[in-house]
């Protein structure tokens, strides 16, 4: 016994040794830690790490993250909001915060151009569904007195409720690291060590990282190949993704999908109760899934569904799949498929100009200079 404790002592003594030289050479030699990881992880509120510039050079596409005092992608907010000044909040999951986009090309950014007046605050973070966005609104967002609020349902909402009760989802609460998940960050985001080993095992476990070899921050990074083939790219998104939003393909009923999507009506009335009872007017934009937007004969029965839950709650309701299909045009895609499924640049905008439209319709006795924003349905051209 003493001898397989002698043994076990000298292996871990050693262990730490290596540990400790591979530490400093990579620190000394490789330049690590550089961060790389440190925009997997939220900030204090459930964003971005706070007042600080996060490069996703990993991912499909890198790009920058500016994020303020209070994780939000974009400059700081005057709280208590100054008199007159007229804000729209922004929620949602990846599409909405931007995901693949620097700051300026994110369809909250857009949406500010093209607003006179407006401060267009971007709360949405990868990752989020409804009980997030709710607790980004409620702790973060109602602070800064929204005017209006523009949440963005993505199909993968749905499978982010799984671990939920429908009371979570209802009232939900910002939920700590935990220390396991706290010791996996400060490993991969503070030690050269864990963001090498990291570095090392991404590529077994996602097809899009690093994906291309893209390392510049200019136009080039969102030329990809295949991107004008709609159809074909489509159905590659069907056979990808089928398995975990059944609904939206009409593949199969799904008896938790089912159950997910009446979260995330509870949330989203909560969430509607919650802007009544603070003045500001809730919006619903419905962002359809890459196969609903380009595959004929989509089924729409879940966006069908929740625009009779904004019409019982008396929110106004916005389908994107129209102006995005106009908006497709010859050469010119709006998404990164199939390298992504997220809209790249021109994508943004597409989406930025239909939700100006549709809140100058809604909202015009709010936002200063509605009549002027453009609301033909073939806006986003």
């Amino acid at each position: 016994m003493r001898r397989l404790t002698l043994s076990l002592t000298v292996a871990l003594l050693s262990a730490v040794v290596l540990g400790g030289l591979m530490e400093v050479g990579l620190r000394l030699f490789a330049g690590r830690p550089r961060g790389t990881f440190a925009g997997l992880f939220h900030g204090r509120h459930g964003l971005y790490p706070e007042s600080a510039d996060t490069l996703m050079a990993w991912s499909s596409v890198p790009y920058l993250i500016r994020a303020n005092s209070l994780g939000l992608r974009g400059p700081d907010y005057e709280a208590p909001k100054p008199a007159g000044r007229v804000r729209v909040a922004a929620l949602g999951d990846s599409v909405s915060a931007g995901s693949l986009l620097d700051n300026p090309d994110t369809y909250p950014a857009r949406l500010q151009e093209l607003l006179p007046g407006v401060e267009v605050i971007n709360a949405g973070r990868h990752g989020m569904s409804v009980d997030g966005e709710f607790t980004v609104l409620r702790d973060v967002v109602a602070p800064l007195q929204p005017d209006i609020v523009v949440l963005m349902f993505c199909a993968n909402d749905l499978a982010e409720l799984d671990s939920l009760t429908v009371e979570q989802v209802r009232d939900p609460v910002l939920r700590p690291l935990g220390l396991r998940r706290a010791l996996v960050k400060w490993f991969v985001t503070r030690s050269a060590l864990g963001e090498a080993m990291l570095d090392l095992y991404m590529p077994r476990i996602s097809l899009s990282y690093r994906a291309g070899a893209r390392t510049g921050l200019g136009p080039e990074r969102y030329e990809v190949a295949g991107a004008t083939n709609h159809v074909a790219n489509a159905l590659r998104y069907r056979d990808r993704f089928s398995g975990v939003c059944a609904g939206f393909y009409g593949t199969r009923e799904d008896r938790r999908e089912e159950d997910n999507l009446t979260k995330y009506e509870a949330g989203l009335r909560a969430m509607a109760a919650f802007c009544r009872a603070r003045g500001a007017r809730l919006a619903f934009v419905y962002h359809p899934s890459y196969f609903q937007l380009y595959a004929p004969g989509a089924p729409v029965l879940i966006q069908e569904r929740l625009r009779r839950l904004c019409e019982e709650e008396g929110m106004p309701f916005l389908d994107l799949t129209p102006a995005l299909r106009a908006g497709t045009l010859p050469g010119r895609p709006l998404y990164l498929a199939p390298l992504d499924y997220h809209p790249n640049p021109d994508g943004a905008l597409a989406m930025a100009r239909a939700v100006a439209a549709f809140l100058a319709q809604s909202f015009g006795d709010v936002l200063p200079g509605a009549a002027g924003v453009e609301t033909k349905e073939d806006v986003i051209r």
